[in-house]
Formats: C-alpha cells, structure tokens, sequence
C-alpha cells in the first residue's frame, strides 16, 4: 500500500463530498431503479458514513478538542454522528421496497448535509489554525480508515493523494473522484452488513 502522507481535512472533505455523490445519485435513480441497485448504493453511502465517522471520533475528534476551545462544537458533532448512526441501523432493518426506505435514506442526506456544512465552515477552519500537524494526522486518519475498510469486508485503498493541504495547488475534487472511483469498484461492497445493535467496529 502506497502511504504519502496525505493532509486530515483534505481527507475528510473527500470523504465528504463521496457521500455526497452517493447521496445524489440515489436521489436520480431511486424513481425507476430496482431494489438490488437501490440497495448497493444504500450500502456504499452507509458504510464509507460508518467508517468516516469512526475515524472521526477516535482520532480526530480528540485531537482538534485539545487544540481549541470549542466543546459545544466538537460535543454537537458527536451528537449529529449519534442520529446518524440510528438511521443508518434503521435502514438496515429495511428491504429497499419498503416505502420508509427512500424517506431515511433521504432524512439521512439531509442531517449528512447539515453536518458537513457545520463541520467545513466552522471546525476545519479551527482545527487548520491550531497548529495540529495534519500530514501526521491524515497519516493516521487513512490507515485507520484502511484498517476498518478490510473488517467491514471492503478492500483497502492505496493512495495517490499529494502532501498538498486545501489550500495548496492539488484540486481536492481529483482526490474525491479517486476516493469515489476505488469505493464504486464491481463488487466491493458485497460483504458489507449493516450494523445490527452496534456501531462500526472500534479501531484497534
């Protein structure tokens, strides 16, 4: 595996703006898609959200908390993850003909939606002028998210990122599309379960 450092908010953006992509393209396709279709893009979008937000709240969470002085922020972000976390098992427990399908998974972009916007106008923001070493960061935030990727039975992602930050000369949308493309490979999410009781695993 190919592991040039690559920044934490650059990342997390991707990962973002993936969930994003997966978001929209249910929207367009879920009015005239089969339940098997609706189905594998329910499980792309739910497991890259679970494992996006277990390395969130294991590594970068705790650090950006250290560093500035915001607990009501970084305590609504745990909040927000909480929702989104019983809608995605809610989910789970529904066949993609149920018509409360397309509502959670629709509910679910929503929150996804407001979350993002909070957490890129206002903790990035504050986490970049910190000073956290966010290369070392983004180290541990791709092997962790490698790590939870196997277990939750996806395959692990090599790394074309560059060391540049978002603000540098590397456009994070090529980073996304990488992200994006490698997480719609055939197949790839065949062995991914929707949690049943449980969160994501924990990283160990």
């Amino acid at each position: 595996m190919n592991t040039t450092s690559q920044d934490a908010i650059v990342l997390l953006k991707a990962d973002h703006q993936e969930a994003k992509e997966l978001f929209d393209k249910y929207e367009n396709i879920k009015e005239h898609a089969g339940d098997d279709q609706k189905m594998e893009i329910a499980k792309k979008v739910c497991g890259a959200l679970l494992i996006h937000m277990e390395i969130e709240e294991k590594i970068f969470y705790p650090r950006v908390r250290q560093k500035i002085d915001d607990a009501d922020l970084m305590n609504e972000a745990l909040v927000e993850h909480d929702g989104a976390k019983s809608l995605i098992q809610q989910i789970g427990e529904l066949k993609p003909g149920d018509p409360m399908f397309d509502a959670k998974i629709k509910v679910l972009g929503e929150q996804i939606e407001h979350h993002v916007e909070e957490e890129e106008k206002e903790m990035f923001p504050k986490a970049r002028d910190s000073g956290l070493d966010l290369i070392e960061l983004g180290s541990q935030l791709f092997e962790a998210k490698n790590r939870l990727r196997v277990e939750h039975g996806l395959p692990a992602l090599s790394t074309t990122s560059p060391t540049k930050t978002d603000t540098g000369s590397a456009p994070e949308t090529t980073q996304a599309q990488v992200k994006a493309e490698k997480f719609s490979t055939k197949h790839s999410d065949e062995k991914f379960e929707f949690p049943k009781g449980q969160d994501a695993r924990e990283i160990r």
